[in-house]
C-alpha cells in the first residue's frame, strides 16, 4: 500500500481526530506502507502534521481579495 492509499485508510476507519495524535498516525503509516519503500513520503506527512498544517487547510477560509 503506498502511503496516500494508507493514509486515507486512516483518515476513513479513525476519521479527523486521527491527525491530532501524530504519533499514532506514524505508526500507522509505518505499519501499513513499506516503511523503507516511502521513507520520504512517510516522513513528509508526519512532518506536515506537526506543523498542524492539515487543520490550517481544512479551517482556512477563502479569502475576498475585494
Amino acid at each position: 500500500m503506498n502511503p496516500i492509499q494508507a493514509l486515507n485508510y486512516i483518515l476513513t476507519n479513525y476519521g479527523r481526530n486521527i491527525l491530532t495524535d501524530t504519533r499514532k498516525v506514524e505508526a500507522m503509516l509505518r505499519d501499513l506502507c513499506h516503511a523503507t519503500e516511502h521513507k520520504r513520503e512517510i516522513n513528509l506527512i508526519i512532518l506536515a502534521l506537526k506543523e498542524n498544517i492539515p487543520s490550517e487547510l481544512i479551517n482556512n477560509q477563502p479569502v475576498n481579495d475585494m
